[in-house]
């Protein structure tokens, strides 16, 4: 398992848009660890839209819009890819999150 601690280099392999799919991850904040599920991309099944990135953190309940999330990246999940219908999305992202809990909740 390999955390990429290098912001800079991240920062630019994302602006450079030649990472772009989901990644088993760590979210950090309020001094607390937890596993989490992170997308790098567009919301190609939805349209285009601009590269962001989306983490969505396991077993956690409450609001955290505007509130500051570091992530390490433990591993690559998966590339983007454009659904046919939301709910194949779903399917997928369940199935991600599933994937991602086994390898990141260990690591919490």
């Amino acid at each position: 398992m390999q955390i990429i601690t290098d912001l800079a280099a991240l920062s630019e392999t994302v602006q450079s848009k030649t990472f772009q799919g989901g990644a088993i991850s760590i979210g950090k904040f309020d001094g607390k660890r937890y596993g989490s599920t992170t997308h790098i991309g567009t919301n190609a099944t939805f349209g285009s839209s601009p590269l962001n990135i989306e983490v969505f953190v396991h077993d956690y309940e409450g609001n955290l819009y505007g509130k500051r999330i570091e992530v390490d990246f433990l591993t690559f999940l998966r590339e983007s890819v454009r659904f046919n219908t939301a709910e194949a999305l779903v399917r997928q992202m369940r199935e991600d999150i599933s994937r991602s809990r086994r390898v990141s909740d260990a690591a919490t």
